[in-house]
């Protein structure tokens, strides 16, 4: 069946994908091949005629899905801009907090405000949809968000411990690593088991 390629359509085929595969990876935990695993794990999904229908008719329907988009570029690029302001007043107040108490408390302020603005935007970008790719998943997004968080964050503590006097340096730099392969141990099968979301055509 000729289904038209949406937002929709693709973010469907990320589930089933992801379905799929955490079945599969079960029934061969449970003793069965992977040959035998797939072959059940397809059948377990069942008949997704009238799903396929469904979005055969929402394709058809371009005023919904006008709306639909809009909708959510619009939340995306609202979210973009409240996480720029957020860091701009990050910018802004931890300056104000230099000149008043000096460079640590400078740093905590910096650090807690301008963060999660970064993660919040990265986020926004994540999930909006463009005119050459499809948005991310929402729950994959949130484990790049998750991976990319624990990296800024352990990074910032890192630093503020290596500027502190009386303690040891090579704490911060251990740390440091440690919370570097953290990230990368949640970051790097994301990006190697990702789909690809580029729009076709």
């Amino acid at each position: 069946m000729n289904v038209k390629e949406t937002q929709q359509l693709f973010d469907m085929k990320v589930e089933l994908f992801i379905n799929l595969k955490e079945r599969i990876s079960d029934m061969i935990k449970e003793g069965y091949t992977e040959e035998d695993a797939f072959k059940k794990g397809v059948i377990s999904i069942g008949d997704l005629s009238d799903l396929v229908e469904e979005m055969q008719l929402y394709g058809r329907d371009k005023m919904n899905q006008s709306i639909d988009s809009k909708e959510a570029q619009n939340i995306s690029t609202k979210g973009m801009i409240g996480g720029i302001l957020l860091f701009l007043f990050g910018i802004f107040t931890s300056s104000i907090v230099y000149y008043l108490f000096g460079s640590r408390l400078f740093l905590i302020t910096f650090f807690l405000v301008t963060v999660p603005a970064v993660l919040l935007t990265i986020y926004r970008l994540l999930i909006k949809e463009t005119s050459k790719r499809y948005a991310m998943n929402k729950a994959r997004a949130r484990r790049y968000i998750l991976g990319i968080g624990i990296f800024l964050y352990g990074s910032c503590i890192s630093i503020i411990v290596y500027l502190l006097p009386l303690i040891i340096n090579l704490v911060a730099v251990v740390f440091f690593m440690i919370i570097t392969l953290i990230s990368l141990f949640i970051l790097l099968p994301l990006l190697f088991n990702g789909r690809s979301r580029l729009k076709v055509g």
